[in-house]
């Protein structure tokens, strides 16, 4: 009969939690529960497997470990939408409509790398307006205390045509977004069929 460390059944336990749509559940966690499930079943324990551990446990508890530990609280990684989202910072209006400003979309772009080298957040906000015209931007009022201009006014953007918006400004060669579109609109079709 094969015999386990503890530190090897947390590793097995782990593995089986692995879910690719949530954040890992830590070792640590894994491990507090695992000593307590030792502490109610009090197991026999046998000659230690690893240099470091102080006993082994046998594959029957090893197996009730992993079919007993699987009520985690997970938190669910954010889809790319979902991280640009949060990251746009919106406005919501009194209609539940969402806005964005271009000055944080600039800062998206940047960090996807889809910026041309050298554009400055001034250049893109000038050049995309020109650009963007049709899809009827508005003027929202924003109050920053902390600003010399405490109250402004700046131009939004309907999140609804984040998409569009994306796809005309790489079809005019401002951008190179291709492979982000194509991200955001698979993750609208995973999402849209779950």
């Amino acid at each position: 009969m094969t015999h386990y460390a503890v530190s090897q059944i947390v590793k097995l336990i782990q593995e089986n939690l692995h879910d690719p749509d949530y954040y890992d559940v830590g070792k640590g966690s894994i491990e507090a529960r695992l000593r307590q499930l030792i502490y109610q079943e009090n197991p026999k324990r046998y000659p230690a497997v690893t240099e470091r551990s102080k006993y082994s446990l046998d594959e029957d508890f090893k197996d009730k470990a992993i079919s007993t530990i699987v009520q985690f609280d997970r938190k669910r990684i954010p889809t790319k939408m979902e991280q640009i989202l949060q990251d746009l910072d919106l406005e919501y209006l009194e209609d539940k409509s969402q806005w964005f400003k271009l000055t944080k979309l600039y800062t998206i772009l940047n960090g996807e790398g889809v910026i041309p080298d050298g554009m400055t957040v001034r250049q893109f906000w000038t050049g995309a307006h020109k650009m963007l015209k049709s899809f009827e931007p508005i003027y929202i009022k924003t109050v920053n205390s902390y600003s010399q201009y405490p109250s402004t006014v700046v131009l939004h953007y309907k999140v609804d045509y984040l998409v569009d918006i994306l796809k005309h400004l790489t079809n005019q060669h401002f951008i190179n977004g291709n492979q982000l579109i194509s991200e955001l609109q698979s993750h609208n079709i995973e999402s849209e069929t779950k």
